[in-house]
């Protein structure tokens, strides 16, 4: 929740005009209990009470989730079980350390930020998986960084605000 690259996307909905609510999944950070064995099952269960929790506090306003490394592919796999979610921003989505057959589920329009030496999927692998979703999708990327954004914090900022502009 406090990294940069979390901290920025944040910043990017806000700047937006839109609320945003950042949270620990369990056993992360000093938050109690304890995380998944890499399943992502518990922690779909933190992000899915957080945006109902969302949701009750404000149940006129459309509903979107985002996320970065891990939390990009738990926003994703929230979008494709609750079909209120409107739009999905994915940073830095670690498309080789995860299986990522759920997202033929997907269909809320998508915009994915990458970066160009990202550690965890190139962009090349990026963009095959993006041509085989039946969702709405947009690739933004980060040229000249890592997974981390580091020392690109704002160009990651620049295309943050693009992906978010892109969705309905």
């Amino acid at each position: 929740m406090q990294n940069t690259a979390t901290f920025r996307l944040a910043k990017a909905w806000n700047t937006a005009g839109c609320s945003a609510l950042r949270f620990n999944f369990r056993g992360v950070g000093g938050s109690s209990g304890a995380s998944g064995n890499g399943d992502g099952v518990p922690e779909l269960e933190d992000a899915r009470v957080a945006l109902d929790w969302l949701a009750a506090q404000a149940p006129e306003l459309p509903l979107y989730t985002s996320g970065f490394s891990f939390g990009s592919r738990t926003a994703l796999q929230l979008a494709v079980e609750r079909p209120g979610v409107r739009g999905v921003v994915a940073l830095g989505y670690p498309a080789s350390l995860f299986d990522s057959d759920f997202l033929a589920g997907l269909t809320a329009p998508s915009a994915f930020v990458h970066a160009d030496h990202d550690e965890f999927a190139t962009l090349a692998a990026i963009r095959k998986l993006l041509a085989t979703l039946r969702a709405p999708t947009s690739l933004f990327e980060l040229r000249d960084s890592d997974h981390m954004a580091t020392g690109r914090l704002d160009a990651l900022s620049l295309q943050l605000a693009a992906a978010i502009a892109s969705l309905p």
